[in-house]
């Protein structure tokens, strides 16, 4: 370890010494560290990619460190430029909707990123903070490597819901805020999962390609066809059904069959879907709130990687916790030191975090102003 060391302070050394041109070997303490971390990242993703080329040595010397650092640098300027390339792309394809995460990151943060970074002094880093949440996202990944994979992330994403017009997007987006489920402006969720959900929940259903929206019947009908199914005939049907859509993708937007990271993300996103349609049809409905189950699982990014948390972030802490809280009692006194309106609760009883029984002692302490209020909320 001691030699490994010494060859990097070696190293260190000489990328000094370049970077001042030859005047000085030494920086200030703050931008040493910083160029010291971003090559031990660079040595690592050398020596990552080394070992998916087969191309380890098996033992380290100067040059052979010397050697992982040129792979990791190359690689990280590889996925520099074809991120550029990718947001060159999206700021092309852009969707046409207002929802502000989603523009905000494409035309603010990523362009933010494309001029910040650098791989000698910040590889580790994606100097913008992203907003928007994937479906799959890896946070495992730092610097060019998680922007790459985000881009073509959000770029199969996007081209996903360019199957539909946009007026049918905004159809969906204004159906779920008209039953304020979220705020579709502000909120932060995935569009491509509240696309592709609903569009999987239209496939099972013949006929029904290329539409979003389901009328009070059909869902309740899609409901019945599945309870029908075991769960082996369910994942049979949907693999079905989502290979239904990858056709058409394919056809109508991609023109080229889609390659393996692309069909690893919509098995991902299947295997998502799938557990909630489990969770949907054991509690029974109602139908209409499968459609947006999505908006209360996904997390706030901007809480995760800025501590800052969102305005609805208090409600859904609120609501795993609940979720969690075993006995009435528990939960009883969880929502009266949390909530301050009947409104509130009527938000808790609709999104399903009561069982009948709970229901029934909630009524029983309600004052009839209150249960007047709430039937109101929930009709």
């Amino acid at each position: 370890m001691v030699g490994l060391e010494q060859l990097l302070t070696q190293m260190f050394i000489e990328k000094v010494e370049r970077y001042t041109m030859g005047k000085s070997s030494s920086l200030k303490a703050e931008k040493a560290e910083q160029l010291l971390r971003s090559m031990e990242f660079t040595l690592k993703v050398g020596q990552e990619t080394a070992k998916v080329m087969n191309q380890l040595a098996p033992t380290v010397d100067a040059e052979v460190l010397k050697q992982y650092y040129r792979l990791g640098e190359k690689r990280l300027k590889n996925a520099y430029s074809y991120s550029k390339q990718l947001h060159s792309y999206l700021m092309e394809t852009i969707l046409a909707l207002e929802v502000l995460a989603y523009q905000d990151t494409i035309t603010k943060a990523i362009p933010a990123f494309i001029k910040r970074y650098d791989v000698s002094f910040n590889a580790q880093d994606t100097c913008c903070d992203i907003d928007y949440p994937l479906a799959a996202d890896d946070q495992t990944l730092l610097g060019a490597i998680y922007m790459e994979n985000y881009l073509k992330s959000l770029v199969l994403e996007n081209e996903f819901c360019r199957l539909f017009e946009i007026e049918t997007l905004t159809t969906l987006l204004q159906a779920a805020q008209r039953e304020k489920l979220f705020n579709a402006r502000e909120d932060l969720y995935n569009i491509f999962e509240l696309v592709h959900q609903q569009a999987l929940h239209c496939g099972l259903l013949e006929g029904l390609e290329g539409r979003l929206e389901l009328t009070e019947q059909q869902k309740e009908l899609l409901l019945y066809r599945v309870r029908l199914m075991d769960d082996p005939q369910v994942k049979l049907v949907l693999k079905s059904v989502q290979n239904n859509w990858i056709d058409l993708l394919e056809e109508k937007v991609l023109h080229r069959s889609i390659d393996d990271f692309e069909r690893a993300y919509f098995e991902r996103a299947l295997m998502r879907y799938e557990n909630r349609l489990k969770n949907w049809t054991q509690q029974g409905g109602p139908a209409g709130d499968f459609v947006v189950t999505q908006v209360k699982e996904v997390l706030d990014y901007k809480t995760q990687l800025t501590g800052v948390p969102m305005a609805d972030e208090l409600w859904r802490e609120l609501y795993q916790k609940l979720q969690l809280t075993d006995g009435f009692e528990a939960k009883w006194t969880l929502v009266q030191t949390s909530i301050s309106s009947p409104e509130d609760l009527a938000d808790l009883i609709r999104a399903g975090v009561f069982e009948q029984k709970e229901l029934e002692q909630i009524n029983q302490r309600l004052s009839a102003r209150e249960k007047l209020m709430i039937d109101a909320y929930l009709a």
